[in-house]
């Protein structure tokens, strides 16, 4: 009985390696995936405001509406 216990829990170690290995290329596709999407994007947002060279928008300074401030 014990040596039968033994010789199973290897067995399941090497399905949970296996399973963990299978697991582990999946998640480098994805990640490979999702980073070429993120590129894509981000050559859109390049080419959205190709007049400023740095490749994004200036954000415009924030009016301060001073009837709110109780001065």
């Amino acid at each position: 009985m014990d040596n039968y216990q033994f010789s199973n829990s290897g067995f399941n170690q090497t399905r949970l390696q296996i399973r963990g290995y299978y697991l582990e290329i999946a998640n480098l596709e994805e990640r490979k995936e999702r980073k070429e999407h993120n590129r894509s994007a981000q050559s859109t947002t390049l080419n959205q405001y190709s007049g400023n060279k740095k490749g994004r928008r200036i954000p415009r300074p924030t009016r301060i509406d001073f009837k709110f401030l109780n001065l």
